[in-house]
Parts: C-alpha cells; sequence; structure tokens
C-alpha cells in the first residue's frame, strides 16, 4: 500500500491524477514521493515521526502549518493551475473539465506556491510542444519531397486500413440489443451505465459503441473496453498491451494475459456498482483507450513513413 514517507499515513493522494511521482499526505501535510510499505514499517515511520516531534516540540507548529495550508487552498486544475473549472456532470462531482486548457479530470486542492509551480510548468510544456511542432514541420517537409505518385500511393494506403477497420454500427440492431442486455438489472446500475457511457463516448466522437447478444463494446482502432451487466454490478474488460504500462494503484484489476502468435495481449477485468467507484473505473478505462488509440496510430505510421518521427 502507498504511505507517506514523513509520518506513515495512509491517507494521501497525488497531487496530479497525471503525476504519481508526488504525493500529498493529509495528516502531516508532507509533500513528496509516497512509500510501498507494510505494517511493520508504517509502525517504524510513525515511531519516528512521533520521537521527531517530541524532540523538536514542533507539534503545535505543523498543526498550525497544515490548517493554514489547507485554509488557503482552492480547487484548482492540476494540468495549468487554473481555478477556472467546472464538474463535468452533477453526479460524477469529482470530474472537473478546466475552460482554460482543456483539461479534463480530478481537480486538486492548491495553495498559492503549487498554484505558481503548476503554472510554470504548464508554461514550459507548451514551450517544449512548440519545439515538437517544429520537429513536426520538418517531417513535413520530409513528405513534400515524395513525388506526387508517391504520394498518392501512400494515400490510398492510409484509406484502405482505416476502411477496412472500420465497420458500420446498425443504429436499430444496437439499440434493441442494448435495452435487452440492460432489461433485469438494477436501477441505478442502468443510471451508472448511462453515465458511464456518456462520458466515454465525450473523449472522441469517432469511438464506436456496439451491443453483441451478451456483452457491449468500445471501441477506437480496436478495442479497448468490453462490458456485461449482473443484476447489481457491471463487470468491465479492458484490453492491454503487454509492452505498455498501467497504472492500477488501488489494485482492483484481476489479470489475464491471451498468447497467440503474433502477440501477448492482457486483458484487465473489475467490476463497478457504485457511483463511489466511477472516478476510478474511468481512470482505468482512458489508459486502455488511449493504449489501443496510440497503438494502431504508431503501426500505421511507422509502416507508411518509416524515416518520420510522427509518433
Amino acid at each position: 500500500m502507498k504511505i507517506c514517507s514523513n509520518c506513515g499515513s495512509k491517507n494521501i493522494d497525488p497531487i496530479s491524477p497525471i503525476d504519481w511521482s508526488t504525493w500529498v499526505c493529509e495528516s502531516c501535510a508532507h509533500i513528496g514521493p509516497a512509500l510501498e510499505g507494510n505494517e511493520e514499517l508504517i509502525k517504524k515511520i510513525r515511531e519516528n515521526y512521533t520521537e521527531k516531534l517530541k524532540e523538536n516540540e514542533e507539534i503545535n507548529e505543523i498543526e498550525e502549518e497544515k490548517r493554514a495550508f489547507l485554509k488557503d487552498t482552492i480547487k484548482v486544475c492540476p494540468n495549468c493551475g487554473s481555478d477556472n473549472i467546472d464538474w463535468v456532470l452533477p453526479q460524477l462531482w469529482s470530474i472537473w473539465q478546466c475552460k482554460t486548457c482543456g483539461f479534463r479530470g480530478l481537480a486538486i486542492e492548491g495553495n498559492e506556491e503549487l498554484i505558481r509551480n503548476l503554472r510554470e510548468n504548464y508554461i514550459k510544456k507548451l514551450k517544449e510542444s512548440d519545439e515538437i511542432n517544429e520537429t513536426e514541420q520538418e517531417n513535413e517537409a520530409f513528405e513534400d519531397e515524395l513525388s506526387d505518385e508517391e504520394i498518392d500511393k501512400k494515400l490510398d494506403e492510409i484509406l484502405n486500413i482505416y476502411f477496412d477497420s472500420y465497420i458500420p454500427q446498425n443504429e436499430a440492431v444496437t439499440t434493441e440489443k442494448e435495452e435487452k442486455l440492460i432489461s433485469g438489472v438494477n436501477s441505478n446500475i442502468v443510471e451508472i451505465y448511462k453515465d458511464l457511457k456518456k462520458e466515454i463516448l465525450s473523449w472522441n466522437k469517432e469511438i464506436i459503441f456496439k451491443a453483441k447478444d451478451d456483452y457491449l463494446t468500445f471501441s477506437k482502432n480496436s478495442r479497448f473496453l468490453k462490458l456485461c451487466f449482473e443484476e447489481n454490478r457491471i463487470n468491465l474488460q479492458l484490453s492491454f498491451n503487454e509492452t505498455k504500462s498501467f497504472d492500477d494503484y488501488k489494485d482492483i484489476t484481476e489479470e489475464i494475459i491471451v498468447e497467440n502468435e503474433i502477440d501477448r495481449m492482457i486483458t484487465l477485468n473489475f467490476s463497478l456498482n457504485s457511483y463511489d467507484e466511477m472516478e476510478y473505473a474511468l481512470f482505468l478505462i482512458k489508459q486502455s483507450y488511449e493504449n489501443n488509440k496510440n497503438d494502431f496510430l504508431e503501426n500505421i505510421l511507422a509502416n507508411i513513413f518509416p524515416q518520420s518521427k510522427h509518433y
């Protein structure tokens, strides 16, 4: 389990949903890396922490600093530090949309110092993005050297790959099968499913939703989510390439490895039965979505433009 490296508390949260290297402890207000600890390590850290407080007579001072820190904090975007944020859905109060940079996800509590650091890092990322754009322009210059015949050939290859992989859905059949799948399911679970579906489809208008006889799927170039229903829960299955990293810091997924002649794929299974679990479920699903989307694009670009660095 993750614990505070300063006092051993389990009551810690990552300072940003996209950066798990820095954590905030709600017990002692320590900001820094977290540790993987068992009960023995927690006990040792807590003893050292208590002894340190006694020796330095800083208990009151630390409590005062903690209260001051929490008092001066406001909810801000973890990507750019802006406080111009709002809820995405009323039912998902912990998922926010930043109107400054477009970030969608967890908001964090930040004081002046943290907000300043976030904004400085955001400006730095924007500058780095400008450098990446310059590199892309160089790649475009490389493609400009191709003849018209070569460009037409590569465009044909791209279109063939796209249309071969895209199967339009039958709206009427999908609706009928979907209704059949959720019939008999607890009404609260149905509401959770509908909000989950709405949020996922908002990520990209090209996400394809399909209903099969026994399950539902969401795909973007390849399937990233499969789900089926029981009366009081939704069972979800994520597709993941073994070479990609996956962050399940709550350790709720069950890993199943599927091997074939081409590669090894991992399916990660877990269940959802309350709105309290929605935020973390979306965090896991988004990783599967990004993994499958990026794998597809990287493979196409690597085959078509082997000398280009678009990917």
